[in-house]
């Protein structure tokens, strides 16, 4: 049961940072064409972006708990998030500050992939999956 919860974290870390990398790119796009489709589009969508920060932090969390994941894993992960909160929440004070949020939401994706791959291989027998 423990284990699976680990391993739905990863998955969970994975889709809401691809659903947020999506969203973060699609948006602009969207709001430039609002004339054309202004009734269909609202510029207050914003607010996803902060239940994407709340769903990473969960999914890093709990990805985290595991007990293969070593230390050097456990600072890439909280670093990358710290950086892909930052940029979320700062990009609108600093614009180029939204590249940090799509450069974050990459990297955990990968260390979400990162994760699931060590998981995979790791050797210790209480560890296995």
């Amino acid at each position: 049961m423990r284990n699976n919860l680990f391993k739905k974290a990863d998955t969970l870390g994975i889709i809401s940072s691809f659903l947020c990398l999506i969203h973060c790119i699609s948006l602009p796009i969207l709001v430039s064409i609002q004339p054309v489709v202004g009734k269909f589009i609202d510029e207050e969508l914003h607010f996803l972006e902060y239940v994407f920060v709340g769903l990473s932090l969960i999914a890093v969390y709990f990805a985290t708990r595991s007990s293969h994941v070593t230390l050097r894993m456990k600072w890439a992960f909280y670093i990358i998030f710290v950086l892909f909160t930052l940029g979320i929440f700062l990009e609108d004070a600093f614009v180029w500050l939204t590249y940090l949020a799509y450069a974050g939401s990459v990297g955990l994706i990968v260390m979400h992939i990162i994760n699931i791959r060590h998981s995979m291989r790791c050797s210790v027998p209480e560890h296995a999956h």
